[in-house]
């Protein structure tokens, strides 16, 4: 991640990942080449935009009328703080490898189908608080 700067190299310039040091490119490590490829602009924007997701999870979940709604919400909010959790800390050496894709970027049918599922559970709960 740190190869890409501030500004990152552009798309499909990163040497990092076209000289094979990073393994599993397109699924366990897609943030360093992103990192690599958008620097560190392209990385916080990220890291925005999931903070944006958990943010609004945990404002619905303080919201609920019910206690089903509340604890859909957090169960949903700690499966996406995990994942992220592991992900970023499997880019950086604090974590060991573990093969936890990053929600909606990693490669992979079936973590986006679940992830796909579990933000559609959590609109459904946000529009109709009551789903009697």
């Amino acid at each position: 991640m740190g190869a890409g700067g501030v500004l990152g190299k552009g798309v499909f310039s990163g040497t990092q990942s076209r000289l094979g040091f990073v393994p599993e490119r397109h699924t366990d490590f897609i943030l360093a080449i992103l990192g690599e490829e958008s620097g560190l602009i392209g990385t916080l924007l990220v890291l925005g935009l999931y903070i944006l997701i958990l943010w609004r999870i945990v404002v619905i979940a303080q919201n609920s009328s019910d206690l089903f709604g509340y604890l859909l919400c957090s169960g949903i909010f700690a499966i996406f703080f995990v994942y992220m959790a592991f992900n970023f800390g499997m880019l950086i050496g604090i974590v060991p490898v573990a093969g936890i894709p990053l929600p909606f970027i990693s490669y992979g049918g079936s973590s986006l189908w679940a992830f796909t599922l579990m933000l559609f559970t959590f609109i459904m709960e946000s529009r109709n608080d009551n789903w009697d």
